[in-house]
């Protein structure tokens, strides 16, 4: 069992309680880094994924991830397959309350961006399959809303800390509680939750080095049950941008939009009338729920990784983010006309 009075100084000091599973000289190198884990290739392969995880994300997760794993690889989409410990733990837990677990290497490339619009096209399509894979499974009786897109709860958040922010804060957290405030009116009616992916990202779906196929999709820590803009929308959030993360301005590309969703409408076997009305809205609320999120961490400074190359201190990083994403949801806003047009002629032919 671990000892919690170990001096765990890094991956190495995790992979030793992997044996039987990893080699003592296996190489390791830091690779696929996000705002929330550390994550480490391991294996001359790579053979493994090591990950330190965020303390949100515990063992009732990872047995989550674990049972999904065979539902997916049984509809021909690869993804993260839990390995367990030499004493059979899901993870390793270490003092601060985070933990190291280890995953199947998912071999491939990772884009922060799609490279083509066709890169986009194909993976809406393999998101397509994914939501039609996890409906109606057994695993699925397990998922819950965590309350990760609860929007509403993200600005009330922003809201209760305006306060603490200094004046540059405060101008970008009140262009977001504005805009959201305007935005919401003109929301479609509700759609019941489904299970889904919940961070739908770009670099969150796997590619072969020469084909914009993807192969398979990584970091379900956010599984459960969404309404189905939530992952649509945060889809389109992160891959309809063309500008960088960390840049303080966006660029939305609409022929990636377009690319989207005519490969999700293309593909789904599942997707209601009414889930298909709420694509753009859910693209534009599901940015302005990030850019809150980003503001509020930039009073806070508790939550999101910040790098020191690229920002001089963790405020500034995550409010150049949040501006950013009040930029991309502007963007949409004001093509608002344009892309609904665009999900009405992406419908697919027999509806």
């Amino acid at each position: 069992m671990v000892d919690h009075n170990e001096v765990w100084e890094g991956p190495e000091w995790a992979l030793a309680h992997y044996r039987q599973t990893v080699a003592a000289d296996a190489p390791v190198r830091s690779a696929r880094n996000g705002l929330l884990n550390h994550t480490y290739a391991v294996g001359a392969g790579p053979d493994h994924t090591l990950q330190l995880v965020a303390p949100q994300f515990g063992d009732d997760v990872i047995r989550l991830i674990g049972a999904v794993g065979p539902v997916l690889t049984a509809h021909g989409i690869a993804g993260p397959q839990v390995i367990a410990t030499d004493d059979g733990a899901l993870s390793v837990p270490v003092p601060d309350g985070r933990r190291w677990r280890l995953f199947n290497w998912l071999p491939g490339k990772v884009h922060d961006r799609p490279p083509s619009a066709e890169h986009a096209r194909e993976a809406a399509a393999l998101l397509a399959r994914f939501h039609d894979s996890l409906q109606g499974q057994p695993v699925t009786r397990d998922f819950c809303d965590n309350g990760f897109h609860d929007t509403n709860i993200r600005m009330g958040r922003l809201a209760s800390v305006l306060g603490e922010g200094d004046g540059e804060v405060r101008a970008i957290a009140r262009a977001i509680l504005d805009a959201w405030t305007g935005w919401r009116k003109l929301a479609p009616p509700d759609v019941p939750m489904r299970p889904g992916h919940g961070d739908p990202k770009f670099s969150n779906f796997v590619f072969p080095a020469d084909s914009p196929v993807p192969v398979g999709i990584i970091d379900f820590d956010t599984l459960g049950l969404y309404r189905l803009d939530d992952d649509l929308g945060d889809a389109i959030r992160s891959w309809c941008n063309a500008a960088d993360l960390d840049a303080s301005a966006a660029q939305f590309d609409e022929t990636v939009f377009r690319a989207t969703v005519a490969g999700y409408l293309g593909s789904s076997r599942g997707i209601a009338a009414a889930e298909r009305e709420r694509i753009v809205h859910g693209g534009v609320r599901i940015t302005l729920e990030l850019a809150a999120r980003f503001c509020t961490d930039a009073v806070e400074q508790s939550y999101f990784h910040w790098d020191a190359a690229v920002a001089p201190d963790a405020r500034t990083h995550n409010l150049w983010r949040a501006a950013a994403q009040l930029d991309l949801a502007q963007q949409m806003i004001a093509k608002r006309g344009h892309l609904e047009a665009a999900v009405r002629t992406a419908v697919r032919p027999e509806d």
